[in-house]
């Protein structure tokens, strides 16, 4: 504060006119700090000031990347139990495979929840539009699921939905897909 006092009175000093150099010069010199320096660099700071700084940004650093873990991993378990809630779900409204084997359209009823009525839903928004596809297609893709070989971000849950399924229904909703 004493520095920009100082200055200030320095300036105006000056503008006064070459009579008062002498107040200009004697005010300068009771400054902690010439005039001159002040204009050239500012004071170094304190190497225990910038260490503190640093440890202090560390911290804070660490903190949020601790916290964006805890967010993250949370997310994780959720959505890790809503597919599982909604595997054990669709997986109990699969047909009980029997010695007969159940029609393709009372298999793909439960199919229906995700890629519609007549296959023309991408399930849950990610997966493929199955309608269209040719039979060896759908049975292609089922036995990729079932042999856990098959599939992308929807492949925990059609594991689980044609785990159930024999060959022969596999084989009678690929079918009844085709046709769709």
């Amino acid at each position: 504060m004493k520095i920009a006092i100082s200055i200030v009175a320095a300036l105006f000093l000056i503008g006064c006119g070459e009579g008062d150099k002498k107040a200009v010069e004697a005010s300068a010199t009771q400054t902690e700090t010439p005039i001159a320096a002040v204009k050239s660099e500012p004071a170094p700071v304190k190497d225990e000031v910038k260490n503190d700084t640093v440890d202090k940004v560390k911290t804070a650093v660490n903190d949020v990347a601790d916290k964006s873990k805890e967010v993250t991993n949370k997310a994780a378990d959720s959505a890790k139990e809503v597919v599982t809630s909604m595997t054990d779900t669709m997986t109990s409204m699969m047909p009980t495979t029997t010695t007969a084997t159940a029609s393709g359209e009372s298999i793909f009823k439960v199919c229906a929840s995700c890629h519609g009525t007549n296959g023309e839903k991408a399930a849950l928004g990610k997966s493929q539009i199955i309608k269209g596809w040719s039979a060896s297609k759908v049975s292609d893709a089922l036995k990729g699921y079932k042999a856990d070989g098959y599939g992308a971000s929807m492949k925990a849950i059609m594991k689980g939905q044609v785990s159930k399924l024999s060959n022969d229904d596999i084989k009678a909703v690929s079918e009844y897909i085709s046709k769709l």
